[in-house]
């Protein structure tokens, strides 16, 4: 039934239930589980932790060079949400993880509509009124997602 499904991923309870809903979904499936994670924007012309600094290539002037400093730092939050969801897949081999900036909700829908995906999942962060139920970002991904969505309390 399900391919290539996308799940986001910010580090909370609802999309850790998620990540959970879509490894059961494709389980016993030849299937791949993209796991999107949207840092905050790096910045990478103010201080650099260590870790970005120490990856790093230093320009001419012995600044950091910004690419570098960029690869570093996704490098870095993918390795960080890897470990984050190592207890849910265990020794899966289904599970790609991917790290971005920007806005969430317009990285999610951009990575949704330039792949090939057969389904997006995520979390429901709130309770109350329609957006809050939802969440901000899960009710933007819902209205404007031209895969279907499944949201995952």
């Amino acid at each position: 039934m399900y391919s290539h499904v996308l799940v986001a991923y910010d580090k909370s309870e609802p999309s850790r239930h998620a990540l959970t809903e879509a490894l059961n979904l494709v389980k016993g499936l030849d299937a791949q589980v993209t796991v999107i994670y949207v840092a905050d924007v790096p910045d990478v012309k103010g201080t650099v932790d260590s870790a970005t600094a120490a990856l790093s290539d230093l320009n001419q002037d012995g600044e950091v060079n910004e690419v570098d400093a960029q690869i570093a730092y996704y490098d870095e939050q993918k390795q960080a949400v890897t470990e984050d969801i190592a207890d849910i897949v265990g020794d899966s081999d289904q599970v790609k993880v991917l790290a971005t900036s920007g806005k969430a909700s317009t990285a999610i829908l951009e990575l949704a509509e330039s792949s090939n995906f057969d389904v997006l999942i995520m979390g429901a962060r709130k309770l109350g009124f329609f957006e809050h139920i939802l969440g901000s970002v899960s009710s933007a991904v819902l209205k404007e997602s031209k895969i279907p969505v499944l949201i995952v309390k």
